[in-house]
């Protein structure tokens, strides 16, 4: 749970945790303020954004291979497929969600066929450590090439402005900006 200033900090930077609650389906219980907050989501998409989802995906890609600290903690995977696949399975859906917000300003959810045959399929250990790697490595080289080409910044002043509104009436709404004074 985050603060409304926490969380729009977090997702202006792109922080794929965070972003990625902007386009949860239709059917999650929305606030009035949860829906303005979704209704301005992609003034929180940017160059930044895909460079974060870049990073996340680079840094488990690393951990996958065992170039990196092992925190892959699914022996069992690993003892049947040899390879963690719920790991390359997330490493290669943060890499397919990158390149949609990259290419669209948006995210499908639930991830949208192909890309949610070849997750499954990577996460039930029918694709090869190999073949999945392959699979990765495209994936990060189209969002390295989107991010690159991407001139998009969050609209910070649209953002503080939501952040200030949001705030105001909250407060009005408790009775608490009278304690401020005229």
């Amino acid at each position: 749970m985050y603060s409304l200033r926490r969380f729009c900090h977090l997702a202006a930077q792109g922080n794929p945790s965070v972003i990625l609650l902007l386009w949860l389906p239709a059917h999650i219980t929305r606030t009035p303020l949860g829906a303005a907050l979704i209704d301005m989501r992609e003034a929180f998409v940017s160059k930044e954004s895909g460079k974060r989802f870049l990073g996340y995906l680079a840094g488990q890609k690393s951990r996958l291979k065992g170039e990196r600290a092992n925190t892959v903690r699914r022996p069992e995977l690993v003892e049947k497929y040899g390879y963690d696949t719920k790991f390359a399975m997330h490493a290669l859906r943060l890499g397919l969600q990158g390149i949609e917000l990259m290419t669209h300003r948006r995210m499908i959810l639930p991830v949208p066929e192909p890309d949610l045959t070849t997750l499954r399929a990577v996460r039930a250990g029918r694709i090869n450590l190999a073949d999945a790697l392959q699979l990765i490595d495209d994936a990060e080289k189209r969002l390295g090439e989107l991010v690159h080409a991407c001139t998009w910044v969050a609209d910070v002043d649209a953002i503080n402005r939501f952040m200030v509104k949001a705030h105001l009436e909250y407060w009005q709404s408790r009775g608490l900006l009278s304690l401020l004074g005229p």
